[in-house]
């Protein structure tokens, strides 16, 4: 996420002659030869040796911790697919492989800001599993379109609908992981106090101490950070406070993750 290699050794008789009879005369049955006409290497003698370093190589890659460097993006994604956010009393429930209609779907979307039409009529459907971009000049659109999708948008009509709930459910606070484009963090605090603070927000409560520091130790694992932990967000540099904004976005494990030029 070994193979077992067994060696079998020539098995002694159990029984010893017993010291009133002789011992049989007969000439022992000899090893017999090895065939020297056959070939030394047999057409298909590879194929087991093939398939056991592909089964290695398997079993290396699932065991294998995820590494994020240099691409942190796609492997959290791949794995913020797979699961639930925080259900009551703090569980993280697997999410079945095959999933019931889209992650994000919308008819007619239109968006409103001052007197100008943002978004006209927009109809797409955003399939579960997979990664999404957004291409298009400054200005098209697309940060209001992502801010839509996580509910925070003022002046939506149309149909606009995330993992079976209309966009800015309730219920979908936990389900959702959000990016902003500018890092949204304080510098005045550290990374590890940075988190501490939105975990607490996301699972609140004495009893949930001890899994909001695992959630926060995980999450700056995700995000490599683990050596910069301690240090204020206003000393790091650019990119290392955009993975604090990624950290943050992961320590409730969503089912939908929206990045805004991560």
């Amino acid at each position: 996420m070994k193979s077992i290699v067994g060696r079998a050794g020539q098995p002694q008789h159990p029984l010893l002659p017993s010291a009133g009879k002789k011992r049989s005369q007969r000439k022992p049955r000899e090893s017999p030869e090895p065939e020297a006409h056959l070939p030394i290497t047999p057409p298909r003698a590879c194929a087991p040796t093939q398939t056991t370093n592909d089964t290695r190589q398997a079993a290396d890659n699932r065991h294998r911790t995820t590494d994020l460097t240099p691409s942190p993006t796609e492997s959290i994604i791949h794995r913020m697919m797979n699961y639930n956010a925080l259900q009551p009393g703090g569980a993280v429930q697997a999410v079945d492989a095959v999933q019931v209609g889209p992650a994000v779907q919308a008819e007619a979307l239109t968006v409103v800001r001052g007197t100008r039409e943002v978004l006209r009529g927009l109809d797409f459907t955003v399939p579960r599993g997979q990664i999404t971009g957004l291409l298009g000049p400054s200005g098209c659109g697309k940060s209001t379109l992502m801010r839509a999708i996580v509910g925070t948008q003022a002046k939506v009509t149309g149909t606009l609908d995330v993992l079976g709930h209309p966009a800015g459910h309730p219920t979908l606070r936990t389900r959702i992981g959000y990016v902003t484009q500018a890092p949204s963090v304080y510098d005045d605090l550290t990374v590890r106090q940075n988190l501490a603070y939105f975990a607490a927000i996301l699972d609140p409560g004495r009893a949930a101490a001890e899994r909001r520091h695992e959630n926060v130790t995980r999450a700056i694992t995700d995000v490599d950070l683990t050596t910069r932990a301690d240090a204020l967000a206003g000393n790091l540099s650019g990119g290392q406070r955009s993975r604090v904004s990624l950290a943050v976005a992961l320590l409730g494990t969503p089912e939908l993750l929206v990045l805004d030029e991560p």
